[in-house]
């Protein structure tokens, strides 16, 4: 598995420290993975998988994870937080498609049946729930790694 990232400049990150903390939580996966830091995603993190190049695609917003809703900018600590957290969220939803394959994006998944707004109805699916608990369980943990490589 190889780690491409782009436009790391656009945040508070330390590259190499990073790098380590995506090769730490991104240890099982199979294929190769893209982080790009992107203006233009709306929410904080996006992932898909790229079948033909068969590469796992992470956008990370550093504006969502940067600013509050009202622009006002956080200070680094907090971004470190937020991009942390969002990276080791959409690693884990790399994790999910690669046992899970196709059916990842299978409605048979969803917990909120009722709910007919499609956008609504994937932030309640099961995997987008596993996966903000695993963010939420291992946050704390991921920080004080990132931080202990940043001092390395």
């Amino acid at each position: 598995m190889e780690i491409y990232i782009r436009h790391l400049y656009k945040t508070c990150l330390q590259e190499s420290a990073y790098i380590k903390l995506i090769k730490k939580y991104a240890s099982k996966l199979e294929y190769d993975i893209l982080i790009v830091f992107d203006l233009r995603i709306k929410d904080y993190g996006n992932y898909i998988f790229d079948s033909k190049k068969k590469l796992h695609s992470i956008k990370i917003s550093p504006n969502k994870c940067g600013f509050t809703d009202e622009g006002v900018k956080l200070d680094d600590g907090a971004e470190k937080y937020h991009l942390i957290s969002t990276t080791i969220h959409e690693i884990y939803h790399a994790l999910q498609y690669e046992e899970l394959g196709r059916e990842f994006w299978n409605k048979k998944y969803g917990c909120a049946t009722e709910i007919t707004h499609p956008d609504t109805a994937d932030f309640f699916s099961k995997c987008e729930i596993d996966a903000r608990a695993y963010e939420n369980k291992n946050l704390l943990q991921a920080v004080e790694y990132y931080s202990r490589c940043v001092e390395e």
